[in-house]
C-alpha cells in the first residue's frame, strides 16, 4: 500500500457508546499530533512517515486516516493552532490600542520568540513544506496575508491619527516586508545557522524591534 493510501476506516464496535467512542476518538487525534510533534524535532516533514508517526502515537494507520488524510493535512493541524497562538501575541497592538512603540514592539517579538522556541520543530516544518504541499501553502500563505493585513491596518490607522509620521512608502507593501522579514529570521534563528535560538530573546529580539521601529519612524 502507498504511504499516504487513504485506509478504511473500522466499523463501530457494536454495543459501544457513542459518546465513548467520541471520547476516544479526540483522544486518539491529541496522540497523534503530539507524536507528529516529537517526531519533527529530530526529523524533516518530508521524511517522515505516517508509520512513525502512529508507532509514535500507538494508534493504528486506520485511526491515522480517519483523523488525517495525508501527514501534510496532520501538520497542518499543528501549524493552525500555533499560528492563532502567534496572533494572539500580536493582536494587542495589531487589533487594540497600544502606542506605536519601541518598547511595545519589543515586547511583541519576544512573546513570538517564545512562541518559536516552543514550536520550533512544526513551524519549521511548514516553512519548508509549503511550497510543496497546498494545504500547507494555503496555510501558511494565509497566515501571512493575515499578518500583512493586519499590520496595513495598523499603520494606515497611525498614520491617520499622526501616531507615527505620514509616509510616501506604500503601507501594504511596508507591512508586507516587515512580516516576511520576521518569518524569515524567527525560521533562521530556529534552524540555527546564524543565530542562536536560545538566545534570540537577546539578540535578535532588539533587532527585529528596531529595524520595525526605524522602517515605521518611531525609534525615537
Amino acid at each position: 500500500m502507498p504511504e499516504e493510501a487513504v485506509e478504511p476506516p473500522r466499523a463501530a464496535v457494536p454495543g459501544r457508546p457513542r459518546g465513548r467512542q467520541r471520547r476516544a476518538g479526540a483522544h486518539s487525534r491529541e496522540a497523534i499530533l503530539a507524536a507528529a510533534e516529537r517526531l519533527l524535532r529530530s526529523k524533516r516533514l518530508e521524511e517522515l512517515t505516517v508509520w512513525e508517526i502512529v508507532r509514535e502515537a500507538g494508534v493504528s494507520r486506520a485511526s491515522f486516516y480517519i483523523h488525517f488524510d495525508s501527514k501534510y493535512a496532520l501538520a497542518a493541524a499543528l501549524v493552525e493552532k500555533v499560528i492563532d497562538g502567534i496572533y494572539d501575541v500580536w493582536a494587542p497592538w495589531l487589533d487594540g490600542d497600544a502606542p506605536t512603540v519601541p518598547a511595545v514592539l519589543r515586547e511583541r517579538m519576544a512573546a513570538t520568540v517564545r512562541e518559536w522556541a516552543e514550536h520550533a520543530a512544526i513551524l519549521s516544518a511548514a516553512v519548508e513544506g509549503w511550497h510543496t504541499d497546498p494545504e500547507l501553502y494555503d496555510l501558511w500563505g494565509g497566515m501571512l496575508r493575515r499578518f500583512t493585513v493586519a499590520v496595513t491596518r495598523r499603520i494606515e490607522r497611525d498614520r491617520a491619527d499622526g501616531s507615527i509620521p505620514p509616509d510616501d512608502l506604500d503601507p501594504r507593501a511596508l507591512a508586507a516586508a516587515l512580516v516576511w522579514l520576521n518569518e524569515r529570521c524567527f525560521y533562521v534563528a530556529a534552524s540555527g545557522s546564524e543565530v542562536a535560538f536560545a538566545d534570540a530573546e537577546r539578540t535578535l529580539v532588539p533587532v527585529l524591534a528596531a529595524l520595525w521601529a526605524r522602517a515605521l519612524q518611531v525609534d525615537r
